[in-house]
C-alpha cells in the first residue's frame, strides 16, 4: 500500500498495512521496513523566504503554525522559513498559528496581521490554500497584491494557477513522488529490498514566480507537463511494472488514505483501492 497519512503512529501504520508492504508518503517518517518519500520541506520554505527577501521584502510574517499536531510539516516549514530570513540579518514579524490549512484559516490569519502596528510586507503561507484565503482579504481590505503585500503558497495546487493575482508558491515533484513511491513499493512487493530497512527519499521542489510576488503574469491556456498528476504517474508506472513482472502477488495501491487524529478519537479514510496482478 502507498498512503499519505496525517498524524498516524509508525505502530499504528504497520498495523494498517496487515502485513503487506507499505510506502509512506510525507513527514511522518515510519520504523521497520516501511519506505517513506518526501519533500525536504526545510530546504522548500528555506527557498520561499529567499525568493521574498531576493524581491526587496523585509517585514516578512508567516501563517501556517500548528503546534498541535504532531506529523511535523508546519515545524519543518517554519524552521526553513526562519533559517532563509536568517541569511539576510532578518527574523520573522510574526508567525501566526491555524486550526488547519485551509482557506478560512489563512483569512482570518491575514486579518490579524493586517491589525498590528508594523504591517507586513511579504507573507509566506504553508499551504496555497491558506494563501488564497489571505488573498481575498488583502482584496477586502484594499490591500494591493504584490505592490503592498507580496504572497507566497505552497503546494502548486491548480486554483492557485487560475487566481487573480496568480500564486507564487513552492511546488513539489509531484510525478517524481509517485514514481518513486510505486517503484518501492513494487521493489518490496518483489521481495529485492524485503530483508533491508526502510529507505527515506528525498524528491525535489522548486519555486514557481507569479503575479502575487512580482513574477510574470501566467499563460492559463499553456500545458505545463509538470503539472501532471500523481495519480496519472502513478498508473503508467505500476502498469509498466506489472507488465515487466512474473510475480503474481497482487500490488495495491491506495490513492489516498488519511488518517486523521484528533485528542480524543480517530478515524481513517481509504477513498479508493486498486489490485493489479502481473497475470495477464
Amino acid at each position: 500500500m502507498i498512503v499519505s497519512p496525517w498524524s498516524t503512529s509508525p505502530a499504528e501504520l504497520a498495523s494498517l498495512a496487515g502485513g503487506l508492504p507499505l510506502v509512506v508518503l510525507g513527514e511522518l517518517a515510519p520504523d521497520g521496513a516501511i519506505d517513506h518519500v518526501a519533500l525536504d520541506n526545510v530546504a522548500a520554505a528555506r527557498d520561499a523566504a529567499r525568493h521574498l527577501v531576493a524581491g526587496g521584502r523585509r517585514r516578512v510574517a508567516a501563517i501556517g503554525l500548528q503546534s498541535e499536531l504532531g506529523h511535523g510539516t508546519a515545524e519543518l516549514r517554519a524552521e526553513g522559513f526562519r533559517q532563509g530570513l536568517r541569511e539576510s540579518g532578518l527574523s520573522p514579524v510574526a508567525e501566526v498559528e491555524v486550526a488547519d490549512l485551509h482557506r478560512g484559516e489563512g483569512a482570518r490569519a491575514l486579518r490579524e496581521l493586517l491589525r498590528l502596528p508594523g504591517r507586513p510586507d511579504a507573507v509566506f503561507c504553508f499551504s496555497d490554500e491558506l494563501a488564497l484565503g489571505a488573498l481575498r482579504v488583502a482584496a477586502e481590505e484594499g490591500v494591493r497584491v504584490p505592490e503592498d503585500l507580496a504572497l507566497m503558497g505552497f503546494d502548486d495546487i491548480e486554483d492557485g494557477r487560475f487566481a487573480a493575482p496568480s500564486l507564487t508558491t513552492i511546488a513539489p515533484d509531484r510525478e517524481q513522488i509517485a514514481e518513486r513511491a510505486v517503484q518501492c513499493l513494487t521493489e518490496r512487493v518483489l521481495g529485492r529490498f524485503e530483508a533491508l530497512p526502510g529507505r527515506r527519499i528525498v524528491v525535489p521542489h522548486r519555486v514557481l514566480p507569479r503575479e502575487s510576488t512580482g513574477g510574470p503574469v501566467p499563460r492559463a491556456h499553456r500545458t505545463d507537463p509538470t503539472h501532471r498528476t500523481d495519480r496519472a504517474a502513478a498508473e503508467r508506472h505500476t502498469a509498466g511494472a506489472a507488465a515487466s513482472s512474473s510475480a503474481a502477488e497482487p500490488v495495491m495501491i491506495v490513492r489516498t488514505c488519511r488518517v486523521m487524529c484528533s485528542r480524543g478519537q480517530s478515524h481513517q479514510a481509504v477513498r479508493s483501492s486498486r489490485s493489479m496482478s502481473s497475470s495477464p
